[in-house]
């Protein structure tokens, strides 16, 4: 039974591990082949969910050509790593799409969180597994 769980958890810690890595590939893409703006928070959207609360900046930045870009950031986090005002950098990849990254510190912490995670998990479950097949 317990073997089992194991299984799970280490299933389980794909999930935020995968995440987390695709995080990381994509910040990677951006900040290659992207271009990087002064931005300003313009407001914190709070969003109450089953899960928790999640605090979603809204960002707004001038591109290149001028173009003002105001856009909900699609990830949340608990608590807010932002508050309203609050002067950033983001990096856009083209300014006929709205999509764009945070780049710093800050933003750095969602995509580490979620890489740990996952790597404990598939630990712990290893471990375990070692110790059942091993130490019988």
């Amino acid at each position: 039974m317990l073997e089992n769980t194991a299984f799970i958890v280490l299933a389980i810690s794909l999930f935020p591990l995968s995440f987390g890595l695709y995080l990381h590939v994509r910040r990677n893409k951006f900040e290659k082949y992207g271009i990087k703006v002064k931005a300003i928070i313009e407001e914190i959207i709070l969003d109450k969910t089953a899960d928790g609360k999640f605090y979603y900046p809204v960002v707004s930045f001038s591109t290149l050509n001028g173009k003002l870009i105001k856009e909900q950031y699609p990830l949340g986090t608990s608590p807010s790593l932002y508050q309203k005002g609050d002067e950033i950098e983001v990096v856009y990849l083209d300014e006929s799409l709205p999509e764009f990254i945070i780049v710093g510190k800050k933003s750095r912490y969602v995509q580490t969180v979620f890489i740990v995670l996952g790597v404990v998990g598939i630990v712990a479950a290893a471990i375990y597994l070692f110790k059942e097949v091993y130490m019988l």
